[in-house]
């Protein structure tokens, strides 16, 4: 592999990161705004909740 492929290969990578620990992050402050607007409300458990599965997050509406 040429210098230029494993430079690309670094940052793909760092960039891959980066993304990862974002979206982990908005994950959680989703899930906090969910559970602090169902406490609002009354509610024991919040309406709609994050499922991480497979690399993709789902948004599912609990009963």
């Amino acid at each position: 592999m040429g210098r230029s492929s494993q430079a690309l290969a670094r940052h793909v990578s760092k960039v891959s990161q980066a993304l990862a620990g974002s979206l982990e992050q908005l994950t959680e402050e989703i899930d906090q705004t969910a559970s602090a607007l169902s406490k609002r409300a009354g509610w024991d458990s919040p309406p709609l909740r994050l499922v991480r599965q497979r690399g993709y997050i789902d948004l599912v509406v609990c009963p």
